[in-house]
């Protein structure tokens, strides 16, 4: 593979968030399938008077919940819907989310934008996901909505969330609090859908990169599992540039520090400068940030550009875990002056 050939197989869908619009009914999420839309299927729930759409989005809550915990890679696999969350079935998901689905006049879904959100870790959706689905892990809805991903959603928005199966039991609660009065589950989630032989986006080097990251960062003892990618070690950032991919990489911090050694191609960026500089930059171009002050995770000048840039609206953020010690460290080149 050419490394252009790399970059298109596995930069395009490292931390893709893909925001689903519909405008009028007309869905505008990609992908195709070669599996037929059930068209009369789809009339027959839009016209079905008994199904939730009809009934102002809303099931009553059940007198006793049951709640089973679990560790947080299985937030999107619990077996049931979260409670007083209505479904969507599939076929329709699909319909209303590519604008197959005719919605008639005077139908409370009629001339709703439509927005399916994965509410998986997002290594998991990096390796798999329904393809125009953004991905909002469900601890983050909240932020999300207020000034993350999810911001500037409109309340008549359908939203269909999904996971493996199904959701933490709280996903459902920032789109009640918030108004929204068409939030669903979808059916049997992810499996349901794939069940069904509709198209996912998948990428087999992205899924290699997460197994090399694990793999890394049980290495060096952080006992972290590799729920977000952004966080990275030095040796799989220097694999992604081994394999092709081209991130933009950013040195947050003084001149001098600069010149004294960097990651090579790195171009240096102060916090003042940062909304100048990537005012234009394309908002799902990857960008891998590191600073050379501090050791730490997720600290420092660095862990505050991430959180800019976030703010910024850029989805495909890498964040270099020990910073340029750890590059330094591991006997990876540097440039100097």
């Amino acid at each position: 593979m050419t490394r252009n050939g790399a970059l298109a197989a596995v930069v395009v869908l490292i931390g893709a968030g893909v925001l689903v619009a519909v405008a009028a009914g007309t869905g505008l999420i990609g992908g195709s399938s070669s599996a037929p839309f059930d068209d009369p299927r789809i009339a027959e729930l839009l016209a079905d008077r008994t199904r939730h759409w009809w009934q102002g989005g809303q099931i009553p809550m059940p007198r006793q919940v049951h709640l089973v915990y679990s560790v947080p890679e299985k937030m999107g696999a619990f077996p049931d819907p979260p409670p007083a969350c209505p479904l969507m079935p599939p076929e329709l998901a699909r319909g209303l989310a590519l604008g197959r689905a005719t919605v008639p006049e005077g139908h409370p879904l009629h001339g709703r934008p439509v927005r399916l959100i994965d509410m998986r870790l997002r290594s998991l959706h990096l390796v798999e996901h329904i393809p125009g689905s953004v991905n909002v892990p469900w601890s983050r809805i909240s932020e999300s909505l207020k000034s993350g991903e999810l911001r500037g959603t409109a309340p008549k928005t359908v939203v269909i969330l999904y996971g493996d199966l199904y959701p933490h039991f709280d996903a459902t609660t920032p789109f009640r609090m918030g108004g929204f009065d068409a939030f669903y589950c979808l059916e049997g989630g992810l499996t349901a859908w794939k069940a069904k032989g509709y198209p996912v986006d998948s990428n087999a080097p992205v899924a290699e990169y997460l197994r090399a990251l694990e793999e890394e960062k049980k290495a060096v003892g952080t006992g972290r599992a590799a729920s977000d990618p952004a966080d990275i070690g030095p040796g799989a950032l220097k694999a992604l540039l081994d394999r092709g991919v081209d991130p933009l990489i950013v040195f947050v911090g003084d001149e001098a520090t600069y010149k004294a050694g960097r990651i090579p191609g790195a171009i240096r960026v102060t916090l003042e400068e940062i909304p100048a500089r990537f005012e234009k930059e394309p908002r799902d171009r990857l960008i891998a940030v590191y600073c050379g002050c501090c050791i730490g995770s997720a600290q420092g000048l660095s862990g505050m550009a991430v959180r800019q840039l976030r703010q910024m609206k850029f989805t495909r953020l890498l964040h270099l875990d020990g910073h340029l010690k750890a590059w330094r460290d591991q006997g990876y080149p540097v440039d100097l002056n």
